[in-house]
């Protein structure tokens, strides 16, 4: 038996349940199937204690009842009973006794298949990891080199399409650096600035060859980070002043006026303005109840 060989493939593969083959040969094809499987075990292991009503009434219970796994599992279970992997029964092979091993072997491939899925998954990720290592080792490299050509064709007042090439990705197997580039700066980069950037990038990244994605329009820089974080920052500071100036100048906490005076003078020593004055700055009135 083929599927019998390789007990991982027969869970993972690509297989038909029994409900799919009723569905795409005919009705009944399963239970049918099974009943040819079920006499085979009987006859195989010469029992006395099931007849052929008792075998076609299994083989139709076990097709509904297991019309959701794979045929291969199953005839990979009847495999495994002709081996003796679910004990000697000595002749009293009966209906029960194959539910029962049944039962048992289906719950032990879902336990297997949970397993192989947790192996794929690790080995997928472990990969991802290593590409995803690899992909930022090769960009901070890049901005390295392309760093070394702003400065140089700054220096020697020439065009400068480096500064707007955008490192899309690095792949190891081929060997090959990935940059998305407007047409205007490929033609600059391959014509006027060729050498100044092969040379460039035998330094930074030896025996690795260059591919392009070329745009129609450049490539828009990239926004700093760090610059973009600080922003963010800063706007969420305004807006958090902004809220504290509104509940001062409409004492919305109900305060006293010493107590509110206070907290208009903490105010005015963080931000140097007054609440009122801080967010007429703001261009924000606050309606008067």
């Amino acid at each position: 038996m083929v599927l019998a060989v390789d007990e991982r493939k027969t869970i993972m593969g690509d297989y038909s349940t029994l409900e799919m083959l009723d569905i795409a040969i005919g009705e009944n094809t399963s239970a049918k199937w099974l009943d040819i499987l079920v006499n085979d075990l009987n006859k195989f292991s010469g029992s006395k204690n099931m007849d052929e009503k008792q075998a076609e009434s299994l083989a139709y219970l076990i097709a509904q009842e297991y019309k959701d796994v794979k045929y291969s599992i199953i005839q990979l279970f009847f495999y495994k009973f002709k081996c003796g992997y679910f004990g000697k029964f000595w002749g009293k092979v009966d209906p029960m006794v194959i539910t029962c091993a049944l039962k048992d072997f289906v719950a032990e491939c879902e336990a297997k298949k949970q397993s192989y899925l947790n192996e794929e998954y690790f080995a997928q990720k472990s990969l991802d990891d290593e590409q995803l290592v690899l992909r930022h080792k090769a960009e901070s490299q890049w901005w390295r080199c392309q760093r070394a050509l702003t400065k140089y064709c700054q220096e020697h007042e020439l065009p400068d399409p480096f500064s707007r090439m955008e490192f899309v990705n690095y792949d190891k197997e081929d060997g090959a650096l990935l940059f998305k580039i407007s047409k205007e700066d490929y033609e600059l980069v391959e014509g006027q600035h060729i050498r100044l950037f092969s040379s460039a990038i035998g330094r930074y990244f030896p025996q690795t060859k260059v591919q392009y994605k070329i745009t129609e329009q450049a490539t828009q820089e990239k926004v700093n980070p760090i610059t973009e974080k600080e922003n963010m920052k800063k706007k969420r500071e305004v807006e958090g002043a902004i809220e504290s100036a509104k509940r001062i100048v409409s004492n919305s906490l109900g305060l006293e006026k010493d107590v509110l005076e206070q907290m208009e003078y903490g105010f005015k020593l963080r931000y140097k303005y007054s609440p009122k004055d801080y967010l007429a700055k703001h261009h924000i009135t606050m309606q008067k109840e």
